[in-house]
C-alpha cells in the first residue's frame, strides 16, 4: 500500500473510530422517549433515522445530531407545529440527565414528527426548523443510500463520511442529506476507485451542479435544500470550487513525489487527522 492510500485508510479508520457507539444512540433514544412522555404529545414510536441509522454520523463535541422520527397519529398533526416543537424543546431542556450523560460524546437529539396518511406511501413530516409540513419518506432514504452503497462495494458511504468531515471543517455550510444525494447522483454510473481522485471529481461536479434543483427521491415535488449554515448558493459554489482546487493541488504533489506537501493539502481539506502518524488503519489492525 503506498503512503497516500495508507493515509486515506488511517484517516477513515479515525473517522469511524470517532463515531459514537450504537449503545449511546440507544440510551439517547430512551432518554428522548422519557422526555416525550412528560409532554402531552401522544406518540406511537420513536426511532433514529438519517445518518445514525446508516452509522455515518461523525462524533466529537457538539457535532453529532441524532434525528429521531417520532410517529404520531394523523389527528395529532392538526395541532400547531411550532407548539409541538416547543413542547419537546422544553421537555428536553428540563432533562438535565440527558445533557450530562451525553456531553462527553457530543450527542444531541433532533425530534422529527411524522405520520403515515391513510393509504399513502409517504410520511407527512414536520420540519424541525420552521414547522412546515413535508411529504417524504425518511426510512426509504436510508434504504436508497444503502442500495447505492452496495453497488459501489461500500465505498460510497465511505466517501460520504469524508464529505461530512469536510463539511464540518467549513462550518456545516451544506446539509448532510444534500451531500449524500449529490454524491449518489455524481457517482451513479461510475465506480469509486482512488479516494483522492474521487473527491476531486465530486467537488468539480458539485461546483457545476449546485445551482441546479435536486429532487427528493421519494417525492419529486420536494426540492432538497443544499444550504445549512451557508446563506447563498454563490457561497456554496465557491466552497466547492476551492475544495476542487485544493484536491487538484494535492494530487499534483503526490504525482511528483512531494508527499509531505500532498498530505498537507489533504489535511487542509479534510482535517488535521489525515495521515496522522499515530493513527491506525484497518490494515494495521489485521497485521
Amino acid at each position: 500500500m503506498d503512503i497516500m492510500s495508507d493515509g486515506f485508510e488511517k484517516y477513515l479508520f479515525g473517522l469511524t473510530d470517532a463515531t459514537p457507539g450504537v449503545n449511546y444512540v440507544q440510551e439517547l433514544q430512551q432518554h428522548v422517549r422519557t422526555a416525550l412522555e412528560r409532554t402531552e404529545i401522544r406518540f406511537n414510536d420513536l426511532q433514529p433515522i438519517g445518518s445514525f441509522a446508516k452509522h455515518l454520523m461523525l462524533g466529537g463535541p457538539s457535532v453529532a445530531v441524532v434525528d429521531m422520527l417520532c410517529s404520531v397519529e394523523p389527528g395529532v398533526l392538526s395541532s400547531n407545529g411550532p407548539d409541538l416543537l416547543a413542547q419537546v424543546d422544553s421537555s428536553l431542556e428540563l432533562s438535565a440527565d440527558v445533557r450530562f450523560l451525553f456531553r462527553e460524546v457530543g450527542l444531541r437529539a433532533n425530534v422529527v414528527f411524522g405520520c403515515r396518511r391513510s393509504h399513502a406511501s409517504l410520511w407527512s413530516i414536520l420540519h424541525p426548523q420552521d414547522g412546515s409540513w413535508i411529504d417524504t419518506d425518511p426510512l426509504r432514504h436510508i434504504q436508497i443510500l444503502l442500495d447505492e452503497d452496495e453497488k459501489h462495494e461500500h465505498r460510497l458511504t465511505t466517501l460520504v463520511l469524508m464529505l461530512k468531515a469536510w463539511n464540518r471543517g467549513i462550518g456545516f455550510a451544506f446539509t448532510s442529506f444534500y451531500l449524500e444525494r449529490l454524491a449518489t447522483m455524481v457517482f451513479g454510473g461510475d465506480g469509486i476507485g482512488n479516494y483522492g481522485e474521487a473527491l476531486k471529481w465530486f467537488f468539480e461536479a458539485a461546483y457545476q451542479l449546485v445551482t441546479d434543483r435536486l429532487d427528493d427521491p421519494c417525492n419529486p415535488n420536494n426540492a432538497i435544500d443544499p444550504l445549512d449554515c451557508a446563506k447563498e448558493i454563490a457561497v456554496g459554489a465557491e466552497l466547492f470550487n476551492r475544495a476542487r482546487q485544493r484536491a487538484d493541488v494535492a494530487l499534483e504533489y503526490a504525482t511528483v513525489g512531494r508527499l509531505d506537501c500532498a498530505i498537507g493539502e489533504w489535511r487542509r481539506l479534510l482535517g488535521s487527522d489525515f495521515a496522522r502518524p499515530d493513527a491506525q488503519s484497518d490494515s494495521d489492525l489485521i497485521a
